[in-house]
């Protein structure tokens, strides 16, 4: 058991068997300011914030709701991200397939939520961001994957999938490396020789400045140590022979 308490002045408490009920007079609470913590902690259960209310430690991950085993999940998980056929899977565990499908979408989801709870806060020092697209061909379809990473550290700092390679799918993804980034720092990006991505990286990569007191627009101007990479692709054919 954990009880964190901060106060202004001598609250009326009473302590019993070193457990700390929850319980004060209203109109002390509000002329003294009283803030409580009050944090319980038994086996897969939590009781936080003063309240009580208990939760499951699974609530906002994958597991949340779910009754087979931990082990079986993260093991089913794991493979699909390795790029394990679903099918597979499927024999291999006696599973069913929708199953495995909602599994892969709830992993999904919360993989999302850490990433915008984490990555995309505005405190990385990038430095040096590579980007990139893959085409991916799927079943009668054809799809677009854009990749940023951050070279640093090997780091995923965003990714966008479109059915089509155009400037949409360049403005997505830059920025959602713009999210990542800190204010104004230094970062160099590189790129391959795709003509979308010099202009869609200035877009993402400007701030208003006010050049002019007085009414009217700011004017947006590229961050000042910005550096654009272009990656030159050489492909040599080799000539032969035929007799």
């Amino acid at each position: 058991m954990m009880c964190l308490c901060k106060q202004v002045q001598q609250s009326r408490w009473t302590r019993q068997n070193n457990f700390a009920p929850i319980r004060r007079v209203p109109q002390e609470a509000k002329q003294e300011r009283a803030i409580f913590v009050f944090i319980v902690a038994s086996g897969d259960a939590t009781v936080a914030a003063g309240v009580v209310k208990t939760f499951s430690a699974r609530r906002g991950t994958m597991l949340e709701g779910r009754s087979q085993p931990e082990e079986l999940v993260v093991v089913v998980v794991t493979l699909l991200s390795y790029g394990c056929p679903i099918q597979a899977i499927v024999h291999a565990y006696g599973l069913d397939e929708r199953t495995v499908a909602s599994w892969r979408d709830r992993a999904g989801t919360h993989c999302q939520k850490v990433h915008h709870g984490i990555i995309k806060t505005g405190k990385l020092n990038l430095i040096h961001v590579q980007a990139d697209e893959i085409r991916v061909k799927g079943r009668a379809m054809i799809a677009w994957m854009g990749l940023a990473m951050m070279v640093s550290t090997r780091l995923w700092l965003a990714g966008v999938v479109s059915p089509t390679r155009d400037r949409n799918l360049a403005d997505r993804l830059l920025q959602q490396v713009r999210a990542c980034s800190q204010a104004l720092c230094a970062v160099l990006i590189s790129t391959d020789g795709w003509a979308a991505y010099p202009n869609t990286i200035k877009r993402a990569f400007r701030e208003k400045v006010k050049l002019i007191a007085g009414h009217g627009r700011a004017c947006l101007q590229v961050w000042p140590e910005l550096c654009i990479a272009t990656v030159i692709k050489r492909t040599e054919v080799k000539n032969e022979s035929w007799r």
